[in-house]
């Protein structure tokens, strides 16, 4: 689920090329699988003040992640994280990187 080059990526929209990935968002933290679970952003590339909020769901093996609610009681050792990065936009400016966090 969501393992196929986790991370935020960013594509021209007319030539469907690849400007932009963040990776790294799927192992920040110890002992989970993050993956990007909504995004909001506000500006442009290089332009101070730009962002983009990313939210994540977390698991803590990808045998057992999966978009479904869970039911009462879960046994804490199942517990995972989720995490909100925020990116400075603002300091992009070159393209075709990819930035790890």
């Amino acid at each position: 689920f969501r393992t196929a080059a986790p991370g935020v990526h960013m594509l021209d929209y007319e030539s469907g090329r690849l400007l932009y990935s963040v990776t790294g968002l799927d192992d920040f933290l110890p002992g989970q699988y993050s993956y990007a679970a909504g995004i909001h952003g506000v500006g442009t590339l290089g332009q101070p003040g730009s962002y983009l909020a990313v939210a994540t769901s977390a698991c803590v093996s990808v045998k057992i992640c999966m978009p479904v609610p869970w039911t009462p009681p879960i046994p804490e050792s199942d517990w995972a994280a989720g995490v909100l990065f925020l990116l400075d936009l603002g300091s992009m400016t070159e393209l075709e990187q990819v930035i790890a966090v």
